[in-house]
């Protein structure tokens, strides 16, 4: 039995298309460098799925770089687009990038549910006053292990 595709999205040139077969788990906004720097805006908006839930179409897969020492981006090379974000970590769960999803044709979107690394925020940009989680940086037990690979001391 085929399981059914729950939602639909890509980048902007459509070369590189993806399916799911389950909503996302997690809303989240990042607002470290690296994600506005990604994104060209104040904070990047991920959806979080499992691995497994995700098909990329026609083989398309995205280009990687891996933008820190604990994980990589994935972009399209034609366009660009900024497409997904996965620590080596958690290799089970990619991040994709909220903006990718063709939303209008989910109305089950969770909205995001926390800030991170408020503490990198741009300087001219005031966080929402909204029922969202608010977080300096990660919370601490993510960061230590984040830090830990960082310093490349096996976790």
């Amino acid at each position: 039995m085929t399981t059914p595709i729950v939602l639909r999205g890509g980048c902007a040139c459509a070369h590189i298309r993806y399916t799911s077969t389950t909503l996302p788990t997690s809303m989240t906004n990042c607002a470290c460098i690296q994600c506005r720097k990604a994104s060209g805006s104040p904070y990047q908006t991920f959806a979080s799925f499992p691995t497994p839930a995700i098909t990329w179409d026609s083989n398309r897969e995205p280009k990687y770089f891996k933008s820190s020492s604990f994980a990589r981006r994935g972009f399209c090379d034609r366009c660009g687009s900024s497409l997904l974000f996965q620590m080596d970590k958690s290799p089970e769960i990619i991040s994709l990038a909220a903006g990718s999803i063709d939303d209008w044709d989910v109305k089950e979107l969770r909205k995001p549910d926390v800030y991170y690394w408020l503490k990198e925020k741009a300087t001219w940009w005031d966080v929402p006053e909204n029922e969202a989680r608010k977080c300096e940086v990660y919370p601490e037990e993510e960061m230590e292990e984040e830090l830990r690979l960082r310093d490349g001391v096996p976790v």
